[in-house]
């Protein structure tokens, strides 16, 4: 094991002798570093990207992507360039992302009520302006709407269909129309 020649023939404890790694260590890591650089095995512009992808599917705002990449030491200049090659378009659709998976605003369960102020509120912590996220509310609002629009949930259709006899009991026993089984409490549904 090569020794430093700064230590070579002199008392040392343990702690200069850990310093002394370390500072030859951090060359070396550098170096490594470096190398992978050049070689493009490591490339912050496509993880700039590949994380900024990951998180407009996860909902997250440019805000958040920013900060995490912030924080896992990427160039500020490198996040801007990634983040500002994105149109408004990216981040209405992530906010939507966001609606529907947090379940608020009119992706909210059936029955439950919000003020919309309160949903206006949570979208924008995620980290979106107000503009944006009441556009995407809109947006999520009127989808919701034309889906609603092209289902076929008239009941009269489904009687007349109906055979002979049928008592109108589900087919699959112990299933109700809103898709949870019977005999199950609160804290069993899920």
């Amino acid at each position: 094991m090569a020794t430093d020649p700064a230590l070579a023939g002199s008392d040392a404890d343990a702690a200069d002798l850990r310093q002394a790694w370390k500072a030859a260590a951090a060359g070396d890591i550098d170096a490594v570093v470096e190398a992978c650089v050049r070689t493009g095995l490591i490339d912050d512009g496509r993880y700039v990207e590949a994380k900024a992808a990951s998180g407009r599917r996860r909902g997250w705002s440019a805000r958040r992507i920013a900060a995490t990449l912030k924080a896992h030491g990427v160039d500020d200049g490198l996040v801007r360039a990634g983040l500002d090659a994105e149109d408004d378009e990216a981040e209405i659709a992530a906010a939507m992302r966001l609606i529907v998976r947090r379940r608020i605003g009119p992706a909210a369960r059936p029955g439950s009520v919000r003020d919309r102020h309160k949903d206006l509120a949570t979208v924008m912590r995620g980290g979106f302006s107000g503009a944006v996220a009441r556009q995407a509310l809109e947006r999520v609002s009127k989808e919701r709407q034309a889906d609603d629009e092209a289902e076929p949930g008239d009941d009269a259709d489904e009687t007349a269909t109906s055979a002979p006899g049928d008592d109108g009991a589900p087919d699959d026993a112990g299933a109700r129309r809103d898709g949870r089984r019977q005999g199950r409490g609160p804290s069993q549904r899920w």
